[in-house]
């Protein structure tokens, strides 16, 4: 199995919890709200939010924009009780290949497209699927990529978690450093991407968030 260019004797969680379909809740609409807010400052008119969970920051950032995908597996995209003419909705599992039948990548990817993917590869077993088809979509003209995971360094600076894992959330399989991440991005074909460190909920203070900007 490869190790995700996770260190030698790191421990990954084999089978992570399933993050539950949610309702709106305040933690759901202040995690990652630096990301989201980094990500509107693009003006694409198309938005695809990749492991979209409940969508609440989505529709607080880009409901106005021309189109809005979401994808997540179907119990959470089942959930999201937000309907709109400029909405999609694509069930799919996101630990597999997603060039599937039903699910082929160009069914929701555009060309000049903002794509989105907030703490979400942390929660996988087999992240590498993921990472090849965010790579794939970015290779379409126009599109920029913002992409987010706990940044594990900065959280054992405060004493949170293992360095050789498993992570302390238990819906998390692996959690990389900044220098890891971009490794394994880069072995997926996600190069030269700009990085920044950012609060891992609105108004947190904290910096466990590592976010990178491709495109």
């Amino acid at each position: 199995m490869d190790n995700f260019e996770l260190p030698s004797g790191y421990t990954r969680r084999v089978t992570p919890l399933l993050d539950p379909p949610r309702d709106k809740v305040q933690h759901q609409i202040d995690a990652q709200w630096d990301v989201y807010q980094l990500a509107s400052e693009f003006e694409q008119g198309v938005v695809i939010d990749v492991g979209c969970g409940g969508a609440t920051k989505t529709k607080n950032f880009f409901h106005d924009r021309d189109e809005v995908v979401l994808v997540d597996y179907p119990g959470m995209i089942d959930s999201i009780s937000w309907d709109a003419p400029n909405l999609r909705k694509i069930r799919v599992d996101l630990d597999r290949e997603l060039m599937i039948p039903e699910v082929e990548l160009e069914s929701f990817v555009r060309k000049n497209a903002l794509i989105i993917c907030a703490d979400v590869i942390e929660h996988l077993k087999d992240p590498r699927h993921l990472l090849r088809a965010l790579a794939a979509m970015v290779l379409l003209n126009g599109n920029n990529l913002i992409m987010s995971t706990p940044d594990r360094s900065k959280l054992l600076e405060k004493g949170i978690g293992n360095p050789l894992g498993p992570p302390q959330c238990k819906r998390h399989a692996q959690e990389w450093t900044a220098e890891e991440f971009e490794k394994f991005m880069a072995s997926e074909g996600l190069k030269g991407g700009d990085h920044y460190s950012l609060p891992a909920a609105k108004n947190s203070g904290d910096e466990f968030t590592q976010c990178w900007v491709f495109g």
